[in-house]
C-alpha cells in the first residue's frame, strides 16, 4: 500500500491526495494484496452471488422465450393447417352444391343417366377453365343453358317427352252418334253427356 500511495502522491498533493485515498476505499479499491481482504471478498462474494443470480434470470428468461417461440410456431403451424383445412371444406361443398344443382336439374328433365351428364357437364367446364358461380339466393348461374345444351347433345339420354291432353275424353257419342266430333274439352264433353241423359 505505502507503495502504491508513494507512486500517486508524486502525481497528486496536498488534500487531493488525501481525498483520492479516502474515495477509494469508500469504494472498496484497495492496492494490498491482504489489506481488508474480509471485506473484499465479501464484496466479491456478494458481487459474484447477484452475477450468479442475474444469470440464472436471464438462463430461465431465455428458457422462457424459447418456449414461447416454440409455441408460437406450433401455433402458426396449427393456423396454417386450420386455414388449409377450411379451404379444402369450401372445395367440397362448393363440388357438393354444383353436383346437387345439376342432379335435380337432370332429374327434373327426366335424364336417364345423371351421373354420367353431371360428370361431362363438369368436365366440359374444366376443359373451358370455366368456374361454376351461383347468385345470392344459392343457384346456380346459367344452370337452365346448362341443361338444354347437354340435351342437345345428348339426347338419347334423356327419356322423350309425352304430349299429355289436357282434358279426358269422355266416353260419349258412341253408337248412332259414330258421325258426330269429339268434344273438344271438358265443357262440351259434359254438355254433351248431361244432354244425353236429358234426352
Amino acid at each position: 500500500m505505502e507503495k502504491a500511495q508513494e507512486i500517486i502522491k508524486k502525481y497528486v498533493e496536498g488534500d487531493n491526495f488525501e481525498n483520492l485515498i479516502k474515495e477509494l476505499k469508500e469504494n472498496n479499491i484497495y492496492f494490498a494484496g491482504q489489506e481488508n481482504i474480509d471485506i473484499r471478498y465479501g464484496k466479491l462474494k456478494t458481487d459474484m452471488e447477484e452475477k450468479n443470480k442475474q444469470y440464472a434470470e436471464a438462463q430461465k428468461h431465455i428458457e422462457e422465450l424459447s418456449q414461447g417461440v416454440k409455441s408460437s410456431e406450433e401455433l402458426k403451424a396449427k393456423q396454417l393447417e386450420y386455414e388449409q383445412r377450411i379451404k379444402t371444406l369450401e372445395t367440397e361443398n362448393q363440388e357438393i352444391k354444383v353436383s346437387s344443382s345439376l342432379k335435380q336439374a337432370l332429374l327434373k328433365e327426366k335424364a336417364t343417366d345423371i351421373e354420367y351428364l353431371t360428370y361431362k357437364i363438369k368436365n366440359k367446364y374444366q376443359e373451358d377453365k370455366k368456374s361454376f358461380e351461383f347468385d345470392t339466393d344459392g343457384n346456380l348461374k346459367g344452370l337452365d343453358e346448362i341443361i338444354d345444351t347437354v340435351k342437345k347433345q345428348h339426347t338419347n339420354l334423356f327419356e322423350p317427352q309425352t304430349v299429355t291432353k289436357d282434358v279426358e275424353v269422355l266416353n260419349v257419342g258412341k253408337g248412332d252418334n259414330s258421325s258426330e266430333t269429339e268434344p273438344k274439352n271438358l265443357m262440351e264433353a259434359l254438355q254433351e253427356k248431361y244432354k244425353q241423359k236429358i234426352n
